[in-house]
């Protein structure tokens, strides 16, 4: 189980208190801050996964349930002990079963089968409308109910107000007419819930009257006239019996809410969950965060991780990778490289996504669920308990290497450091010994050589360094798994302005090993270095290769296009030559028929078939269809066979002979007709398809481009210029597009999506990643 100290020291306890501030009230932050990681897989991915139902349901399915309540939980508790409420807590009530209501009732607005977990907390909610009718009829305000709470209340105060109509009908005979000059003051006032006049002191026995109160100074005496103290006494009656109506009111709408109030209980509760659910999914979109890949087998990859409390335009994405083909990972490197960021990234990472927290790094970043995550990070030393720095680090140690299990992540900053560099290497490489015969997942930073050279010959065991700019020696915060480090630390003095002698002296001490070793490791960065500028060289070579290659393409799209409309350009002078050919062909047949007439029968049809011929002609090459040929053929004509019929000018073939009438029924395409036999040359056809070769087009991009903005326009016009956009992207042969559609309301995004749908071009469509535009974007592959 993962200590408090440990939250704390992985700064848990911070992304928890920015969390609180994404709830809609404070039973809900109370909740967040109370979040403690799981250990079990399977609740660690329920909690994840609720995470993200909440997630498609605030911003796929642009669904925003309000979770704003108040507080009730004592209004529970008075309920259970039959307390009557008042009218504050009675409306906090009625808010708490509405939340519940209009969650419930947003909720199912979703497609069938979405988002089960949330649907899930929508149908535990108890709702009780007549209730909320009930509380919202008779209470007005934080104090005040209407007259129409009850025919008693309302019966009561129309008694009051007309008493109140007498009195100061009364007492305005006195302010007006022969009294007035006794007065202090031409005004109606209350002392004590009765109706007075101020009247001045020495003219008191003036007015007769009850004497209630005096000014502080003695001028004035506030007198209730004989006259109306009936009528007070009347309305103090009134006002006592409206109070009395009031309390049995608040009595019976309490009563009614403590026969329910488990299920008001319930739903107080369950809003203040999927309140804290809603709340991370606002905060993984706040920081960019996506859902991990869970696991228990003890494997970490995190891909572009960056850690939340970071400035987001500070921090520097990292890539840390543990428990796959090692166990424990060893970072060295230079002071202020970033090798405790890398540490608490990790341990924060774990404890978030156990949490059902999104983290911020790449999609299919993969995280493990651990029964505990241990660290000893930082500088603890105690003057109370008289410990130093290496006594604190050997207490950590000591409750780490009896707690931490094969389950277990351990992070070290600095081990064995405090105390003698032979004693201190040589007690951590026993210290990771020991974790790795218990199956550990440790991740540790170091500057000791005796232990980089250990991480070499120890299985299980991987170095890392964080990376570092080699003129400059300044930090570049960029994790390199399976190289060890330099801690540079003499030539970083010189940098930030130690004297040269100082440093000079300082490397003249070093021992001839050390020396050595630090040369060999510095070799190796250099050759690592050397063959980082070759990849990017042959990258660039490979980008400038690839750029010539789509040159040519387009050249070679430009040639195809050219010679597309020359062979257009060359079918319609041929179609517009055989036009020419076929009026010849027609003025021969007249002719022939008009010096042939009842003659030679056989002329007549070779020069239709001619004719014939000349049309397929021109028609095969106008539209790439299949040319027909024929050719006369003897013998008797039989169902099936092939005719050429003189009145139709066309092809037909015999279905029927009607030898009684000496007539055929022919089809000619859709048309069914009867010929005489007379009229029917039996013919010989052979077809010779010659279409027009599709010419496809090279993948260019050449006046098609991979982006188009529709941001500000109607739905109808979105639809109708990304239509024709995709055409174009089709011809162009291009895989890929992006549509830049905004944010927004959302509703050209659900449009142009629904239109995506249904378009048998498209092969699947999504929403743009973190960097490629997000939600404002829908990037879509074409098949």
């Amino acid at each position: 189980m993962t200590s408090e100290k440990e939250l704390k020291t992985l700064e848990f306890d911070k992304i928890l208190k920015i969390l609180s501030g994404y709830v809609s009230s404070r039973p809900a932050a109370e909740l967040v801050l109370k979040i403690k990681p799981e250990n079990s897989l399977e609740k660690a991915k329920d909690l994840l996964e609720r995470t993200i139902q909440a997630d498609r349901v605030s911003y796929e399915f642009c669904c925003s349930p309000s979770f704003a309540i108040d507080d009730v939980s004592e209004h529970i508790e008075a309920l259970r002990k039959d307390a009557t409420l008042g009218c504050k807590a009675l409306l906090q009530i009625a808010g708490v079963l509405r939340c519940a209501a209009n969650f419930r009732r947003s909720v199912s607005k979703l497609p069938d089968g979405e988002c089960p977990l949330i649907r899930e907390y929508a149908d535990n909610m108890f709702v009780d409308a007549e209730a909320v009718a009930r509380i919202s009829e008779s209470v007005m305000n934080e104090s005040e109910l209407y007259d129409g709470a009850s025919v008693k209340l309302r019966e009561i105060r129309g008694a009051i107000r007309r008493t109140n109509d007498k009195i100061k009908q009364k007492l305005s005979g006195y302010i007006s007419g022969g009294y007035s000059k006794y007065l202090q003051d031409n005004i109606v006032t209350m002392r004590g819930d009765r109706y007075v006049i101020p009247v001045k002191s020495e003219c008191q026995g003036q007015i007769p009257g009850l004497v209630h109160d005096r000014s502080s100074s003695g001028a004035t005496v506030f007198i209730e006239p004989l006259a109306v103290v009936e009528l007070n006494n009347e309305l103090r009656g009134l006002l006592s019996d409206e109070q009395n109506e009031i309390a049995e009111i608040l009595q019976s709408l309490s009563f009614m809410l403590s026969q329910i109030v488990d299920g008001i209980e319930r739903s107080f509760e369950l809003i203040a969950e999927a309140d804290c659910v809603f709340a991370k999914a606002r905060y993984a979109r706040e920081i960019k965060a996506v859902a991990p890949l869970l696991n228990a087998d003890g494997i970490i990859e995190i891909s572009k991780g960056r850690h939340p409390l970071i400035d987001k335009n500070k921090v520097v994405p990292i890539d840390v990778r543990l428990g796959s083909d090692f166990k424990v990972l060893l970072i060295t490197g230079p002071n202020t490289g970033g090798k405790t960021v890398t540490l608490k990234l990790v341990g924060l990472f774990s404890l978030m996504a156990s949490s059902g927290m999104f983290v911020p790094c790449e999609e299919n970043s993969r995280l493990a669920v651990f029964d505990g995550v241990y660290c000893d990070i930082g500088d603890e030393q105690s003057i109370e308990q008289s410990l130093s720095t290496f006594s604190s680090h050997m207490v950590n140690l000591i409750r780490i290497t009896k707690e931490a299990d094969f389950n277990s992540l351990v992070l070290l900053d600095e081990l064995g450091a405090g105390t003698d560099p032979a004693e201190g290497s040589a007690l951590a490489i026993a210290v990771i010994e020991y974790l790795l015969s218990k199956n550990c997942r440790c991740i540790t930073t170091t500057h000791y050589n005796e232990l980089k050279e250990y991480s070499y010959r120890a299985d299980g065991v991987s170095n890392a360094s964080m990376d570092f700019d080699a003129e400059t020696f300044a930090p570049v915060y960029r994790l390199l798994i399976g190289v060890s480090g330099s801690s540079n630390a003499i030539k970083i003095a010189a940098k930030l302005g130690l004297p040269s002698d100082i440093t000079s002296r300082a490397t003249a001490l070093l021992s001839d090993e050390k020396v050595s070793f630090d040369s060999i490791i510095a070799s190796a960065e250099k050759s690592r270095r050397e063959a980082e500028e070759s990849k990017k060289r042959a990258q660039e070579l490979e980008r400038q290769a690839q750029e010539e290659l789509e040159k040519a393409r387009r050249e070679s799209a430009e040639v195809h296009v050219k010679s597309k409309k020359l062979d257009e350009k060359l079918a319609r002078k041929a179609t517009e030559l055989l036009g020419d050919y076929m009026e010849e062909a027609d003025e021969i047949i007249e002719k022939m028929r008009e010096d042939l007439k009842k003659g030679d029968e056989e002329a007549l049809f070779d020069a239709r078939r001619l004719r014939k011929r000349l049309e397929n002609a021109a028609h095969k090459k106008e539209s790439g269809e299949v040319a027909e040929r024929y050719e006369r053929e003897d013998g008797e004509i039989a169902v099936g066979d092939s005719v050429f019929v003189k009145k139709l000018n066309s092809t037909a073939k015999v279905t029927r002979i009607d030898d009684r009438k000496k007539r055929y029924t022919v089809s000619c395409g859709n048309l069914t007709t009867e010929i005489a036999f007379a009229d029917a040359r039996k013919i010989r056809i052979t077809q010779e398809k010659k279409t027009l070769k599709r010419r496809v087009l090279p993948d260019t991009t050449e006046g098609c481009p991979h982006e188009l903005n529709v941001i500000g326009q109607t739905v109808d016009e979105a639809v109708y210029n990304v239509e024709s956009y995709l055409s174009r992207a089709i011809l162009c042969g291009l895989r890929e597009v992006r549509i830049v559609h905004g944010k927004g309301s959302g509703a050209l995004r659900a449009g142009l999506h629904a239109y995506f749908s249904s378009n048998r071009s498209i092969e699947s469509f999504r929403l743009g990643k973190y960097g490629e535009g997000e939600d404002g974007v829908t990037i879509v592959t074409l098949k």
